[in-house]
C-alpha cells in the first residue's frame, strides 16, 4: 500500500491481523493519516518513538521492548496498535 492520504474520518485506516500472514504487508510511511505518515512497524526492538517523529499512525506487529510516548494521534481510532501473533496450541 502506498500514497494514499485519509483525513478527518472515524477509522482513517484499519488493521486487523492476528498471526504472521495478516502482518505481512508493505504499508509505507508515503501513506498518510490527517497529513502525517502510518508506521507499520514488523519485528523491532529496543527502539523509542517520541513526539521527534511526525506520526499519524502506529502499527508495530510482533515487536518487542518499543517504547512510545508524546505523540499525538487525532481523528483516528486507535492510533495505536501492537499486534503479536496469536499461537494456535
Amino acid at each position: 500500500m502506498t500514497k494514499n492520504e485519509m483525513f478527518n474520518n472515524d477509522y482513517n485506516f484499519c488493521f486487523i491481523g492476528y498471526s504472521d500472514p495478516d502482518f505481512d504487508n508493505y504499508i509505507d510511511k508515503s501513506n498518510y493519516v490527517n497529513g502525517k505518515p502510518i508506521y507499520f512497524l514488523r519485528n523491532i526492538s529496543d527502539q523509542i518513538f517520541d513526539s521527534s517523529v511526525s506520526v499519524g499512525m502506529f502499527i508495530c506487529a510482533e515487536c518487542e521492548n518499543i517504547t512510545i510516548q508524546d505523540l499525538v494521534l487525532k481523528n483516528n481510532f486507535p492510533g495505536i496498535y501492537l499486534l503479536f501473533q496469536i499461537s494456535s496450541k
